[in-house]
């Protein structure tokens, strides 16, 4: 759903050293440059010494769609859509309810609107950034900004996210999704 990532220019040599260190790589951009995530062991992110110097970014994904057990958009604070740095555009690709449709990064905080269907669908909104505990450790601190009934009156103040919960609403009746629903142009 989200992970925390840094974005370095790629080295074969660097790549592989991460990897064997625990880090999870992804080369991106034509090979020009991977994502790298750092391992994880006791929740909070261990920054090796070639990632303490990098800007750190949230990494979040829109996922979801008719039958997943949730559906996700990622949004701004403000509630505005976010800017996505890759969006799924292969049909061929088979449906799964856990592909992501679009793909989110940014050192500036986020926020994920959530729809868990059921009898009573739960619609929850969350905050996400990033915090650094020490030199050598980060982490995503998730709070919950608003979870209710998406029937309800939202509170004052939440409003600003009725875009967002609307988008997720149509996220999840959307069969076999395999489109982004709330991204900024």
């Amino acid at each position: 759903m989200y992970a925390l990532v840094a974005k370095l220019e790629h080295n074969d040599e660097l790549h592989r050293s991460l990897e064997k260190a625990g880090c999870v790589v992804r080369v991106i951009e034509l090979g020009h440059a991977m994502v790298v995530e750092p391992p994880q062991p006791n929740g909070s992110y261990q920054l090796l010494p070639e990632l303490q110097r990098c800007t750190l970014r949230i990494d979040a994904v829109e996922m979801g769609g008719q039958g997943a057990e949730l559906s996700q958009v990622i949004c701004l604070p403000s509630g505005d859509p976010a800017q996505a740095y890759a969006v799924l555009q292969n049909n061929d690709v088979p449906w799964s309810p856990d592909i992501w449709q679009a793909r989110f990064q940014s050192s500036a905080p986020l926020a994920a609107v959530r729809l868990t269907p059921g009898r009573t669908p739960l619609i929850t909104i969350r905050q996400l950034r990033i915090v650094r505990p020490s030199p050598t450790t980060a982490q995503i601190e998730s709070s919950v900004i608003w979870a209710g009934d998406p029937d309800d009156e939202v509170p004052s103040g939440i409003e600003r996210f009725g875009s967002a919960i609307m988008a997720a609403a149509a996220k999840a009746a959307c069969p076999q999704c395999r489109c982004a629903h709330y991204i900024s142009p």
